[in-house]
């Protein structure tokens, strides 16, 4: 029996020996495992950043790999730490693979990303039917660039108004509005922004600086700028107000500046009607007329009040003295009046002398000694000062043909 028991162990003994052979020639030959490992960033805000790591490991080997937890270490291109990765290790049959997989949130405190280096460091562990382990280290190095990110920006959206409100002495005031929508998970500081004031043909009319402001991802602000434009401008058919500026963006704690831009145009308005709007002109035609011996003397004066907000030049303001027999008019008498100014809600009066002769007086009545009336016309123009936007003007007023009165008349 013990001779038997003791035949038994000897059999034992050379078969491990044996199998401990092939196993050890076996190691020799070991494999190791191919590593696929992938870091997506797959959300980040200004502050944040948000990893997914995956890891696939091919088992080429005809044994078990035991795989311990990963660890993956995060770094700055400076060597700063931003956080560290662990993902739950197990086990992978022979000539099988198999995939392991984290989300993680980091948040930023300084420091510049541009470049993520990690390490992903593990243990293997070689496993022969529980007789023979090992152990081997698997380490691998990634860079992760976020600097694509930085070509996926989108810029602000950004939408502009412009309403025109008066006209004052300076020019023509008007407000516009901007809407600036940021449309990503970033925070935006707006650093500069600007208009450029242009006509149709592209000539600087003059430029507007507006403050900055922050928009919050997902936000919207309002900025709004009032402005005028100078009456050397007002001869032009189109303004434009081109927006420029820049807009910094802070994401996963590096800064980066990108440009915005926008434009808008209005028309000029007519200014006829833009500048009296539904405020009443008062005009008055004080005339007196005198028998003298070279004929009919004519004092006529031109009155008028400004209710708008800015100075008007009257030029070119010409008198005519008509006689209207039934369904003629005759011109009897004609002259230039003298140019005057009219300053803001004030009254103005010009005054000019005309002298009809008696003949022709007589003669434009065709046998008839009295006319049905005198008429007067003034016709000309009144000029916004400093540009060729005028206003025309033309006033009839008529006269009981009983011409032989001597009241003065005055301003008032």
């Amino acid at each position: 029996m013990k001779n038997k028991l003791k035949f038994v162990l000897v059999i034992l003994i050379i078969f491990n020996i044996i199998i401990s052979g092939f196993l050890i020639l076996d190691i020799q030959a070991f494999n190791p495992p191919k590593t696929t490992v992938k870091i997506n960033i797959i959300d980040i805000s200004s502050d944040a950043l948000t990893i997914e790591t995956i890891v696939n490991i091919q088992n080429e080997n005809n044994f078990d790999l035991s795989i311990k937890d990963f660890e993956v270490i995060s770094n700055t291109e400076n060597g700063e730490e931003i956080g560290r990765i662990l993902i739950s290790g197990g086990d992978i049959k022979a000539n099988k693979d198999k995939t392991f997989s984290s989300k993680d949130n980091f948040i930023l405190k300084s420091g510049n990303i541009a470049i993520l280096k990690n390490k992903l460091n593990a243990e293997v562990a070689l496993s022969f039917f529980g007789l023979i382990k090992k152990s081997i280290p698997l380490e691998i190095e990634i860079e992760t660039s976020l600097k694509e990110i930085f070509n996926q920006i989108k810029q602000p959206k950004i939408t502009m108004h412009t309403e025109l409100k008066e006209i004052y002495e300076e020019g023509l005031n008007f407000t516009t509005t901007i809407d600036i929508y940021n449309p990503t998970h970033f925070l935006f500081d707006i650093e500069e922004i600007f208009f450029n004031i242009e006509n149709e043909i592209g000539e600087n009319l003059g430029k507007i600086v507006l403050l900055g402001d922050t928009i919050e991802p997902k936000k919207t602000i309002t900025l709004v700028s009032d402005g005028t434009i100078l009456f050397d401008a007002l001869d032009a058919q189109m303004i434009w107000l081109k927006l420029k500026g820049i807009a910094g963006v802070k994401i996963a704690g590096m800064y980066k500046s990108v440009n915005i831009s926008a434009n808008v145009s209005f028309a000029i308005p007519d200014l006829k009607d833009f500048i009296f709007g539904n405020k009443p002109i008062e005009f008055n035609l004080p005339v007196q007329f005198r028998l003298t011996l070279r004929g009919i003397s004519s004092n006529i004066g031109f009155q008028m009040y400004n209710p708008s907000n800015i100075t008007l030049t009257g030029e070119d303001l010409i008198c005519s003295i008509y006689r209207q027999d039934r369904d003629r008019f005759s011109l009897i008498g004609q002259n230039v009046m003298e140019p005057c100014t009219i300053h803001p809600q004030e009254r103005n009066c010009v005054r000019t002398n005309i002298t009809i002769p008696y003949l022709k007086y007589l003669i434009a009545g065709k046998g008839r000694l009295r006319p049905d009336w005198i008429v007067l016309k003034i016709e000309g123009d009144f000029h916004i000062s400093g540009t060729r936007q005028s206003v025309p003007i033309s006033l009839n007023a008529y006269v009981d043909p009983h011409i032989i009165l001597n009241r003065n008349f005055n301003n008032t």
